[in-house]
């Protein structure tokens, strides 16, 4: 696994680069948004991009639908996309950072993360960062 950190300064066009290179490149993609209510908007902007790339990439979003606090039927949906899209080229599933927190990575053996934003979550627990990079270079490509 490839593991890219961007450090270009706020609003240099991170999440915009990000967005058209999952749309226009094949592979399997996990895209984690800090916040519920970006999942959508996230969704509509993958469509054009795909669009403008010619390519039709499977979509989908993943979130508690009741506005509520993160549940388990959420990180279950999560753990099943390998096996649901095992034989699909070009997917990608929009998360929250709560969803990727709660989820079981253990699957995703060649699909790639992209963590849009800093995920706070790591920073209210201790994370060894060599341990972290560690954890997502054993899942992600």
């Amino acid at each position: 696994m490839n593991i890219h950190y961007d450090e270009s300064r706020c609003g240099s066009g991170k999440t915009l680069n990000a967005l058209q290179d999952m749309a226009a490149r094949p592979g399997r993609y996990i895209y984690a948004v800090d916040r519920r209510d970006q999942i959508a908007d996230r969704s509509a902007a993958l469509g054009g991009f795909a669009k403008a790339a010619n390519t039709t990439p499977i979509i989908m979003r993943i979130a508690s639908e009741d506005g509520g606090k993160f549940c388990e039927n959420v990180a279950r949906r999560i753990e099943a996309l390998p096996d649901y899209y095992a034989n699909q080229e070009h997917v990608i599933a929009i998360i929250t950072h709560e969803g990727m927190k709660s989820a079981d990575h253990s699957k995703f053996a060649g699909w790639e993360i992209i963590i849009d934003e800093d995920p706070g979550f790591l920073e209210l627990v201790s994370w060894n960062v060599a341990a972290g990079k560690a954890l997502l270079e054993r899942y992600y490509e």
